[in-house]
């Protein structure tokens, strides 16, 4: 989900949250976990090529919250486990590819 605001139809600037999902794997023995999500601001450079449509690149900036759980099980019903998060916002590496839809009014 994001809100933005168009200055023209050359220039876009954006902000929203991104939900990038969780995932979970079982390993002999044991499970791990992930989920994360973020924030973003964004803006867009826009080429357009007809009315309707438009060629364009975005630079922008996020950070993501992710967290990491990892579990082992025992023999005889025991477990243990270990949990850990990070933010992201110290060395961010992140390449995308998005579609995405626009309806202006």
């Amino acid at each position: 989900m994001y809100f933005g605001y168009a200055f023209n139809r050359y220039i876009t600037v954006r902000g929203g949250q991104r939900y990038f999902g969780e995932g979970e794997s079982d390993l002999g023995g044991g499970s791990i976990s992930v989920d994360a999500d973020g924030f973003y601001v964004a803006g867009d450079l826009m080429w357009p090529v007809t009315d309707g449509f438009s060629i364009g690149a975005t630079m922008g900036i996020q950070q993501i919250d992710a967290e990491f759980e990892a579990k082992r099980h025992f023999f005889g019903g025991g477990s243990l486990s270990s949990s850990e998060s990070d933010d992201a916002s110290d060395d961010l590496e992140y390449d995308s590819l998005g579609l995405g839809l626009e309806w202006r009014f």
